[in-house]
């Protein structure tokens, strides 16, 4: 809702580091919003996971 703005579409949401990088990895998005406190993974380490599967 914060980034309700035109020309911004929320693409994904995750409750975990583990269902960031999936996340990231299907809808590759522009832009990633990571909270760095999360479950399972924290956001620093799923951040890292995510850019590592850039092609």
């Amino acid at each position: 809702m914060i980034l309700a703005a035109e020309g911004i579409e929320v693409v994904g949401e995750a409750a975990d580091g583990a269902q960031a990088i999936d996340a990231v990895r299907r809808t590759r998005p522009d832009v990633v919003l990571m909270d760095i406190r999360m479950p399972e993974i924290d956001g620093l380490e799923a951040t890292g996971a995510a850019r590592s599967s850039e092609t």
